[in-house]
């Protein structure tokens, strides 16, 4: 079953975790024009993730226009403009039930969540939520579905400007 791909007019791509792999997933996303909110608990983390992006852009895109990238500690903050909801928190099962668990509280009805999880299928993460959620929950590692939805910005991009 697929998923229909929310508006991304004045909607931002949320990242969660600003650690080794969360900024570098919220460089890529920046780099192709979408505006990114990092939410991780750590100041320093925050802090390097910001560094990290604003130095970055260029090993994941040579296009001028770039998205602009903010981090904060808050997670409703995080969310609350999100369309897409990349979980990159650390390989803690619990962690990633639980960080799922409030996202299906505070992120908008329409938006993707996704997971970078390695050690087991995004439908253990949603198991206990409600119908709603697990539809539009999906595991990022299926690197094509991401795929589309870059060809897709870039595709109402090119329209928008014709």
């Amino acid at each position: 079953m697929g998923i229909k791909l929310p508006s991304t007019d004045g909607r931002v791509v949320t990242v969660l975790g600003g650690g080794v792999l969360g900024r570098r997933i919220a460089c890529s996303w920046a780099a192709y024009g979408f505006d990114v909110v990092i939410r991780d608990p750590s100041k320093e983390q925050r802090i390097g993730a910001i560094h990290y992006c604003q130095t970055s852009f260029g090993q994941y895109s040579d296009k001028e226009e770039r998205g602009s990238v903010s981090a904060v500690e808050d997670l409703a903050e995080a969310v609350k403009l999100a369309w897409l909801v990349i979980e990159a928190v650390p390989e803690n099962i619990n962690l990633k039930i639980s960080t799922f668990a409030d996202l299906e509280k505070l992120a908008a009805a329409d938006a993707i969540l996704t997971s970078g999880l390695i050690i087991k299928r995004i439908t253990c993460l949603v198991a206990s939520s409600k119908p709603p959620t697990a539809p539009r929950s999906r595991n990022l590692i299926h690197l094509a579905y991401l795929r589309m939805l870059l060809l897709h910005k870039s595709a109402a991009v090119s329209a928008g400007a014709s």
